[in-house]
Parts: structure tokens; C-alpha cells; sequence
């Protein structure tokens, strides 16, 4: 949860999550988009949509960091979002 790509959270697991999602080979991985990855894409300012398409149709994650720059996401804003913190208060609040 907590793997970074080119100083980003969460963007690996991501990433995997919207080609697996894409694959319909989720598996065990909780829905893509899950409410992280939600808030992760809202920062960026991407619909899942669209990361699906561009982690899809890369050919490597480093690929993924460079189309989300072309497509103007916010990585600035990525830069300090806190997936695990999220997670844990996201569990607080479902009983």
C-alpha cells in the first residue's frame, strides 16, 4: 500500500488495479476505482476512465507517470496523498 512510482503514491497498485479491472482479473483486489483509488484520481484530477486507458495502453508504469503529465494531471498534488492514513480512517468510519 505503501510503493510509490517516480516519488508518487499508490500509483502502482493503481495501476495494476485498472488493468486487471480492464482484464476483469481483479481477483482478490477490492473494486477499481475503490474509494482510494477515487481520491487518488481526484487529486489528479483524471476520471478512472482515462487512467484505465493510459495504464492500458503503455508499455511500462514509468509510461503511465509520463501520459498522466501529457494529460495534465496534477502530480503535484499526488505527491503528498497518504493511502495508508486514508485507508485506516476509512475502516474507522464503517463498523
Amino acid at each position: 500500500m505503501d510503493a510509490r512510482l517516480a516519488g508518487y503514491p499508490w500509483l502502482p497498485r493503481m495501476i495494476d488495479k485498472a488493468r486487471a479491472s480492464k482484464a476483469r482479473t481483479l481477483g482478490t483486489y477490492y473494486r477499481y476505482p475503490c474509494p482510494i483509488d477515487t481520491a487518488c484520481l481526484d487529486l489528479l484530477g483524471i476520471n478512472p476512465g482515462v487512467f484505465r486507458e493510459i495504464a492500458c495502453r503503455v508499455s511500462s508504469d514509468d509510461h503511465v507517470v509520463d501520459e498522466l503529465a501529457q494529460a495534465r494531471a496534477d502530480l503535484e498534488q499526488l505527491a503528498t496523498f497518504d493511502p495508508v492514513r486514508l485507508s485506516s480512517e476509512l475502516h474507522a468510519r464503517d463498523p
